[in-house]
């Protein structure tokens, strides 16, 4: 009996044939595996980006600031003050500002979200030193605005403290946006919070 080498290369070829198909899917797989990581990571970071965006239009209203002409025993003098400590409205407006981004801070780090809870805290502890009772700004409990202005001035420097504080915390965590590894750490720590 002869050896039948047609068959023999029949089946290296076949074998071969099989191998590089394997192959081939294995790559493609993981090829699209990492597509769909890279997606993921890419859609990721959007958010993030819309997230900060939101706090930096939010960082502009925190930074406005007006000159207030204050009379003391001694005489007027001029101060500046948080710009929404001038009217009833803007304060409300100022308010719902700061509990609208929290609501968004799921895309942002724990320090941040942090501050702005202590932010809305400050506030919430201003509207109760006032008087205002149940809902926050009923139309018939209107906050007066020489209490604002006094409350103003004296949370001045608690708020610039917050104002400070989330502006660096957002400077740096754009910064490190990139960093998506060490972005997901600290989502990790947020949610073992809750």
């Amino acid at each position: 009996m002869g050896t039948n080498f047609t068959l023999i290369a029949a089946c290296i070829a076949a074998f071969a044939a099989l191998i590089a198909a394997s192959m081939s899917a294995y790559v493609a797989l993981k090829g699209k595996d990492t597509d769909f990581k890279n997606d993921y990571y890419k859609r990721m970071i959007d958010r993030r980006l819309l997230a900060y965006e939101q706090l930096e239009s939010f960082m502009v209203l925190f930074n406005r600031r007006s000159p207030v002409l204050i009379s003391t025993s001694v005489g007027r003098s001029k101060q500046e003050l948080y710009q929404f400590f001038l009217s009833d409205e803007e304060f409300e407006a100022f308010y719902t500002r700061v509990q609208e981004v929290s609501d968004k801070t799921l895309w942002v780090s724990h320090d941040i979200l942090t501050e702005l809870y202590k932010l809305h805290m400050c506030l919430a502890a201003i509207v109760n030193g006032m008087g205002v009772q149940g809902q926050v700004f009923a139309q018939e409990q209107k906050l007066e605005v020489e209490k604002l202005i006094r409350a103003g001035i004296e949370h001045d420097n608690e708020l610039r403290g917050y104002k400070l504080r989330i502006s660096s915390l957002i400077r740096k965590e754009l910064v490190e946006i990139a960093d998506v590894k060490k972005f997901f750490e600290g989502l990790k720590r947020k949610v073992t919070l809750i």
